[in-house]
């Protein structure tokens, strides 16, 4: 096949791909057009900076006005936002904005989906999502995120025909694409499901951070001055996410990575260092916890920390902490039996 056969055929399959969606993704000038005429594929927006970023003016013509965009759009309206520094000197910039109010020049350019009411469900910003200028990354990003968006839609259509635990899975699907969840949707499946017999509502409602923040007993992630280490229940409690399948991979790896600092911290080392490192790994390979561990094992995993006298008397005190934790929770525990058995006692003559 000669190289004007090739180019042929290639302009063919385009146009082929195109026509598929002919007519679909529409450019239009400003958000508030774009939003008012938007079906279900929602807008797409491109932020870009005319008077200060040169490469996201550049990509105007490499990506944003490229066809293969137009084709991975689908029936999305398209519009590109100008943001300024300095004075506009179009005097247009505001009228397009109009009502935009999702991500803008943070990383630039950015590019927002959003949906028909006007919610961000997704962002690709700079060069890590729309690549290096070309425009193919961020092609095939914006049609990954665009059919993530309709397979949401699909499900949440179909949970609307369903009850219970079945109505909470499907809910619990449609939160897990990769894109942002519409407001409301975990409350929803809470209701659907108030017995959590799916694993879908602790699935859902899990947030690593709080979690964290509740072992070390801060609202903020710091340390308080009197903090205490209790290694047995920190443990307990993060094997408990970490065991349970219902949970996202990357939350039951979370647990774990938790575990496994509180536990450098107490001096653990050696194999059962390197055990609930290899754990962690093992859960999912390809998230950041599952890349990042096999240099733990580097860093942690083959040496040993030397313990000063500041730090023996630490572990000692923290020992000691623990200990009466646990002493003064039975005795609390015992007072409240106590109390309960009195109570029933009292009703009884009653």
């Amino acid at each position: 096949m000669t190289t004007r056969s090739k180019r042929a055929l290639a302009a063919a399959a385009l146009a082929l791909t195109l026509c598929s969606t002919a007519g679909a993704a529409q450019r239009v000038d400003s958000y508030d057009e774009a939003l008012s005429q938007a079906g279900d594929d929602g807008v797409i927006v491109y932020c870009y900076g005319p008077d200060w970023n040169k490469r996201s003016v550049r990509m105007l013509e490499s990506f944003w006005k490229s066809p293969e965009l137009e084709a991975a759009a689908g029936d999305a309206k398209l519009v590109a936002i100008p943001f300024y520094q300095g004075e506009d000197p179009t005097d247009k910039a505001k009228s397009i904005k109009g009502a935009y109010k999702g991500p803008s020049f943070g990383v630039c350019p950015t590019v927002a989906l959003i949906d028909a009411q006007g919610n961000v469900y997704a962002e690709l910003p700079g060069t890590d999502y729309l690549g290096d200028g070309k425009g193919e990354l961020g092609v095939k990003n914006v049609g990954e995120k665009l059919a993530a968006h309709r397979k949401q839609l699909e499900l949440i259509k179909q949970a609307g025909s369903a009850s219970g635990p079945e109505k909470a899975k499907l809910l619990s699907d449609a939160c897990d694409l990769g894109i942002k969840a519409p407001e409301g949707i975990v409350d929803e499946i809470a209701a659907a499901d108030p017995e959590d017999t799916s694993g879908c509502v602790r699935r859902q409602q899990f947030d690593a951070l709080q979690f964290m923040y509740k072992l070390l007993g801060t609202a903020d992630g710091f340390l308080p001055k009197d903090y205490v280490c209790d290694l047995p229940a920190v443990t307990k409690a993060c094997n408990a996410i970490a065991n349970d399948k219902a949970y996202k991979n990357r939350d039951r790896q979370a647990a774990l990575a938790f575990l496994i600092g509180a536990s450098r911290r107490n001096f653990v080392s050696g194999a059962p260092l390197k055990n609930l490192i290899n754990r962690a790994a093992k859960i999912d390979k390809t998230t950041d916890f599952g890349i990042l561990m096999p240099a733990l094992i580097d860093d942690w995993g083959n040496s040993r920390q030397k313990m000063t006298p500041e730090d023996r008397k630490r572990l000692k005190a923290q020992k000691e902490a623990a200990k009466q934790k646990i002493k003064d929770n039975k005795k609390a525990q015992k007072e409240k039996n106590s109390r309960n058995k009195k109570a029933d006692r009292n009703t009884t003559i009653e």
